[in-house]
């Protein structure tokens, strides 16, 4: 009787131990664009310093795209960053000209955005910003692959 208990207990042991140890883990594949120049600096994620901070402060678990987009009649450029649930314009001195919450931008629908216990306030600018911005390149992206 004691060999088939010490039998099981060793056997739930290795199953406890097996279970947990194949866990996935959610892998992240992150891009780095060094060639674009952007506010007049190659190489923006380590050029300009605000930005450098910015993505730094972010969490590698969270979904993150920063993207430059060029004003159609002045040129004006505006770096926009884009994760989950926000959007937010810069300009090229790193001021956040404005954001908010933007279906347009990020695809989330309503239903998967609703996971806060506030809901976030919407991008009341996007809108007419994307009308009258065009999207030059994508200067970095942080995107869950599994």
């Amino acid at each position: 009787m004691r060999k088939i208990n010490f039998l099981f207990q060793l056997a739930l042991v290795s199953f406890l131990l097996i279970g947990t140890s194949c866990d996935k883990q959610q892998k992240f594949e992150i891009y780095e664009n060094r060639v674009i120049t952007c506010c007049g600096v190659s190489n923006p994620t380590e050029n300009l310093e605000w930005l450098k901070t910015l993505i730094n402060d972010y969490s590698i678990s969270a979904k993150l795209s920063i993207k430059l987009y060029q004003n159609n009649t002045n040129n004006t450029l505006n770096i926009v960053v884009e994760d989950d649930t926000f959007t937010k314009v810069y300009n090229c001195d790193g001021e956040n000209l404005f954001g908010g919450h933007y279906y347009g931008a990020t695809n989330v629908s309503q239903d998967k955005s609703n996971n806060q216990y506030v809901s976030p306030v919407p991008c009341d600018k996007c809108e007419e910003f994307y009308n009258t911005y065009h999207f030059v390149g994508l200067i970095y992206e942080s995107k869950i692959v599994e």
